[in-house]
């Protein structure tokens, strides 16, 4: 799975969510400016991030 942090208005984020869906790769996009209270933990000891009250474990992130 490919995490998405970047923005709707950037393109080249934008760009990056366009092509997940063309090359049907597995992701979650997170937009920072549509989080509201956002919470983000990350141990670099764990390969779980947790966002909000969700746990992930991305294969990559990408972060713009």
């Amino acid at each position: 799975m490919l995490l998405i942090f970047g923005s709707d208005n950037d393109p080249n984020a934008q760009r990056v969510v366009d092509q997940t869906y063309i090359r049907e790769i597995d992701h979650l996009h997170l937009d920072p400016s549509n989080l509201q209270n956002f919470r983000l933990s990350w141990s670099l000891s764990d390969p779980v991030l947790h966002i909000g009250d969700t746990q992930v474990s991305p294969d990559s992130i990408y972060v713009r």
